[in-house]
């Protein structure tokens, strides 16, 4: 069995990742990121768009994240942050 075969889609995508799908270029991004109007995880040096925060995005605008989302990327922040582990 091909082991990526097992992986049903991405959770998270790379930075460029979502420039591509929303059709922009990277620094738009980067100014979403920043101005925290697209949620994100940080994964040592990497910057990680979890793929339902793309779901926010509505009519070429970003958007705050809905109850769910917010509730399950906040969860992914949770698992994916070593300190509060301790």
């Amino acid at each position: 069995m091909n082991p990526s075969s097992a992986v049903p889609s991405a959770r998270a995508l790379t930075v460029a990742a979502v420039a591509r799908r929303l059709n922009v270029c990277e620094a738009t991004v980067y100014r979403a990121l920043r101005r925290g109007e697209l949620p994100y995880i940080r994964i040592g040096r990497a910057i990680r768009i979890p793929s339902a925060a793309l779901e926010v995005v509505n009519h070429g605008s970003l958007a705050a994240p809905n109850e769910r989302q917010a509730r399950e990327l906040a969860e992914l922040d949770r698992l994916l942050d070593p300190k509060e582990s301790t």
